[in-house]
């Protein structure tokens, strides 16, 4: 079974009719989000490609291996985050690849590369901070603001 077919899987035994969590409850349907890092920023897409029930998704560090589709993801926001030293514009080249293809609300960040083990941690946030990279266009453009972007209210409406 893919990642994707798996959080189907688990959004179908929460939001069931006679759910699998007793606090199921608390799961506003209409609201569900997904985020991972590395494979699960890569699940994010591909579950966002395969189920309409997710609809906002951030890949976190992640190379893209299954590719966004070409028709995008029904206009829904998502947002890649990297490291510097992997995710600016011509490292990775799945980020450059599926870019375009990303047809909502987008936004590609990266923050400077940490001398820690997990390359996307930092020790306070306002440390990931950096002025804008010289060659800075929309898609890489860095994260400088203490309010980030947030997707439209409408997207969860």
């Amino acid at each position: 079974m893919s990642r994707s077919k798996d959080i189907s899987f688990v959004i179908d035994q929460l939001t069931d009719r006679h759910p699998a969590w007793k606090h199921s409850r608390l799961i506003a349907s209409q609201r569900i989000g997904m985020a991972g890092h590395s494979l699960g920023g890569n699940a994010s897409a591909a579950t966002m490609a395969a189920d309409k029930r997710v609809r906002a998704g951030a890949n976190l560090d992640g190379t893209f291996f299954a590719p966004v589709p070409a028709n995008g993801l029904g206009s829904r926001p998502f947002l890649i985050l990297g490291t510097e030293s992997d995710h600016i514009p011509g490292k990775d080249h799945t980020w450059d690849r599926d870019w375009a293809n990303l047809d909502g609300w987008k936004r590609w960040l990266t923050v400077p590369t940490p001398h820690t083990p997990a390359s996307t941690t930092c020790p306070s946030p306002t440390s990931c901070w950096a002025s804008p990279h010289p060659t800075s266009s929309p898609r890489s453009a860095r994260w400088r603001s203490p309010a980030p972007t947030s997707a439209p209210s409408s997207t969860f409406s």
